[in-house]
């Protein structure tokens, strides 16, 4: 006698075929396909929290929220439901409640390297950076090739002026990903940091080649350039860089101070 299927587990089905389109990047399918699973399974913590990733994705962040939340109402102990709240918590600019978020999914679950890496990016935007490197460490004793935790561990060194712990950690970050832009953006830093100059143009040279379009590339490139008295160069860099990002006040700021070092005071004011 052949085996018999309940209506819940073809509608399971229809879930996974959900998964994968979610994975693909086919999210009104997916959302489609997890509406009608729903209708039969109301209470499918999943299920909810897969509409709760779909709609992150979309960017409409208040509609995550309230998805995973329902999926977290009816089963409490997922890690990675809370960790997606809080992403989807810190996109709201809700960071003491995306920080309670990250803590309880690393306190279901303390090997979670996403969980330890996202808490390490709001300590970060919240400027807690001992707190911030010792997230991203967490993060990387879990998943030691997690290159972006060694990319942004750098960002924090460099900004606590400890430059070559910055160094240390893109050389490490690049053992895993050398063609990561971030990385030698970072090592750049670090390099400026400690003087040397010429180096650290290298390596923006190595990030404008692997992402040309980085605003941040092309503006150190002409802070960097600045600093090396090839103002006109630097100039060019700087305008590169608008060209990308047009409205960032720091780019416009660093372009002032090259046209004044070549005494164009009216282009400096622009």
């Amino acid at each position: 006698m052949g085996k018999t299927t309940s209506h819940s587990d073809d509608f399971y089905g229809d879930l996974s075929q959900a998964v994968q389109w979610h994975i693909s990047g086919e999210l009104d399918k997916a959302e489609i396909h997890c509406r009608l699973f729903l209708e039969h399974n109301p209470n499918h913590a999943d299920a909810l929290h897969l509409i709760g990733l779909i709609s992150h994705q979309r960017k409409d962040y208040n509609t995550a929220v309230s998805w995973i939340e329902k999926a977290i109402s009816i089963n409490a102990l997922k890690s990675d439901f809370y960790c997606d709240l809080g992403s989807a918590l810190n996109a709201l600019g809700n960071l003491d409640q995306a920080r309670e978020a990250f803590l309880k999914a690393l306190n279901l679950k303390p090997d979670c390297a996403k969980s330890a890496f996202n808490l390490g990016n709001l300590y970060l935007r919240q400027g807690f950076y001992s707190e911030a490197a010792f997230s991203y460490q967490w993060a990387i004793s879990i998943k030691k090739n997690l290159y972006q935790a060694y990319t942004n561990l750098a960002a924090v060194f460099n900004k606590q002026g400890e430059f070559q712990k910055a160094l240390a950690c893109c050389r490490k970050g690049l053992q895993y990903a050398a063609e990561y832009p971030a990385l030698h953006i970072n090592m750049a830093n670090a390099l400026q940091g400690n003087g040397d100059h010429e180096q650290a143009a290298v390596a923006l040279q190595r990030a404008i080649a692997l992402d040309p379009l980085s605003p941040e590339a092309w503006g150190n490139m002409g802070n960097v350039l600045n600093d090396l008295g090839k103002v006109n160069q630097a100039i060019d860099c700087h305008l590169r860089a608008l060209q990308i990002d047009p409205d960032n006040s720091e780019l416009l700021n660093n372009l002032g101070i090259a046209y004044n070092k070549l005494g164009l005071c009216d282009q400096a004011s622009v």
